[in-house]
């Protein structure tokens, strides 16, 4: 059975380890944190596993500031959706939040039947992996919609309520800076934003060992004005 940490959109951490049987099929590659690499320099047509260690995908549209794409945790694919399309393989780039450990493999192992049918769970997994981010996706999009940076950023902390099992008290996956960079908005805005949500009693604290939600409602009213249509654990 197939299992993931869904946090928050775009943020995927896969419990996969039925790479761990054919990394013999792949080569390693070890980055220290903040390194940044372009995916180009394993050669081409090839798609990656994360066995230990946070990267993200990011890219410079603006001087002032590198957006982030997609964080990437261990036990995660990525690439491997142009790899299944066979899409072309524009070069992607990407930051090591921590220290790293990847595996690439050729992308040609995806369309080998006697592969696939020796290691159907493998083929299962990068199906899994896909609909994952679709999800993601999909979330994203629904963010990216919103009108104000305050709307998009009580959604996202709504969506680590949502993604963790309705919990009002968790520790966030990513911090006041990668949500910055994630949703495109300007470090002090972020801050004061979050700020707002303090000094009204809606959170009471977001660091990096700990997010907690004070009002959940008040939370939702910021992004819909039918907080009650949302989501919640009772609604299963």
């Amino acid at each position: 059975m197939q299992k993931a940490f869904l946090a928050v959109p775009f943020y995927v951490k896969h419990l996969s380890p039925c790479w761990e049987s054919v990394l013999y099929l792949g080569k390693r590659a070890e980055y220290n944190k903040n390194v940044c690499f372009n995916d180009a320099i394993h050669g081409q047509n090839r798609f990656f596993y994360v066995q230990s260690g946070l990267i993200c995908s990011f890219n410079v549209r603006r001087t002032d500031l590198e957006e982030i794409d997609f964080f990437i945790d261990e036990g995660s694919l990525f690439r491997e959706t142009r790899a299944i399309a066979n899409f072309p393989q524009c070069p992607g780039y990407y930051r090591c939040c921590t220290d790293a450990v990847i595996y690439s493999f050729d992308s040609a192992l995806l369309s080998d039947r006697e592969f696939m049918h020796e290691h159907w769970e493998i083929v299962s997994n990068c199906m899994f992996s896909v609909a994952v981010k679709s999800m993601m996706a999909q979330e994203c999009m629904h963010i990216m919609k919103m009108n104000t940076n305050k709307m998009k950023i009580a959604y996202y902390i709504y969506s680590m309520y949502k993604y963790g099992d309705y919990r009002l008290c968790i520790k966030p996956p990513i911090n006041q800076t990668m949500l910055s960079k994630f949703l495109g908005i300007n470090l002090i805005t972020t801050n004061k934003i979050i700020k707002g949500f303090k000094d009204k009693g809606i959170i009471e604290c977001y660091t990096t060992n700990q997010l907690k939600i004070l009002d959940i409602d008040a939370l939702c009213a910021v992004f819909t004005d039918s907080p009650q249509q949302l989501p919640r654990p009772d609604m299963a």
